[in-house]
């Protein structure tokens, strides 16, 4: 079924997604390890460019947030992060492949 635009809204866009896990499902435990959640949302924010991730643990009040708008371009910028790169542009295609989205990026480093 296709959207409809219904109107104006003053309230922020997107989805939030609030997780409690429940202990009669999660048996071994219901505390998360938040570096563990904070490094694969960082992840999947590199993997689907444009995407805004947030994160808030109620615990202890952290909060992580990401965006990176050049995709996995950001995150190999990120991995040569104090590395002697040879090339100073990260070399990227993009290529949609009947149903799927094909991205590369390589930089290389010494």
């Amino acid at each position: 079924v296709p959207f409809k635009k219904a109107g104006k809204t003053d309230r922020p866009t997107g989805t939030t997604i609030t997780f409690y896990p429940d202990p009669t499902i999660f048996k071994e435990t219901t505390e998360f390890d938040y570096k563990w959640v904070v490094n694969y949302l960082r992840h999947q924010a590199y993997l689907t460019k444009g995407i805004y991730v947030a994160v808030y643990d109620e615990r202890t009040s952290e909060r992580a947030a990401f965006y990176f708008e050049g995709g996995i371009q950001s995150y190999v910028k990120h991995l040569n992060i104090g590395k002697e790169v040879v090339n100073e542009s990260v070399f990227y295609v993009e290529k949609q492949v009947e149903d799927s989205m094909i991205e590369v990026a390589i930089q290389y480093n010494d």
